[in-house]
């Protein structure tokens, strides 16, 4: 089972709500805990933020592996660029293609989940826009 940078990105948000939930059980029953109680779960809060904050380190892992595997997409995408504006006369197509060349620039960047394929995504739809203009 491969888990996507958003799962992961997720799980670790949940487990920061999971321990924050810990500790405000902790606080709003401290009178009634023992103290191996007590220690329990701040022992448990513990574990908990780590297990969020491991969750996130993989999240940028599994995004960078994305990003890996995505470069021979986003170098093909920037070489058909150049050869689209060298062929395309209509100024809107040259300007949705270098618009779209940025935003992917941006994304690269910039990481999160996703942004990377959106961005690929628009620049491949503005070379074929101008394709089917000029073709």
């Amino acid at each position: 089972m491969k888990i996507s940078a958003l799962d992961w990105r997720n799980l670790s948000a949940l487990y920061q709500d999971l321990a924050d939930t810990t500790l405000a059980y902790r606080i709003a029953n401290s009178k009634s805990l023992t103290i191996d109680q007590k220690n329990s779960l701040n022992l448990h809060f513990g574990r908990l933020l780590n297990a969020s904050e491991s969750f996130a380190d993989e999240a940028l892992k599994q995004a960078m592996s994305d990003i890996d595997a995505s470069v021979e997409s986003i170098q093909t995408s920037a070489h058909d660029a150049v050869a689209a504006i060298h062929s395309v006369n209509a100024v809107k197509n040259v300007l949705d293609i270098t618009v779209a060349a940025i935003d992917l620039s941006a994304a690269m960047l910039s990481p999160t989940p996703g942004t990377i394929a959106t961005a690929l995504g628009g620049l491949v739809q503005a070379l074929e826009q101008a394709q089917t203009v000029t073709g």
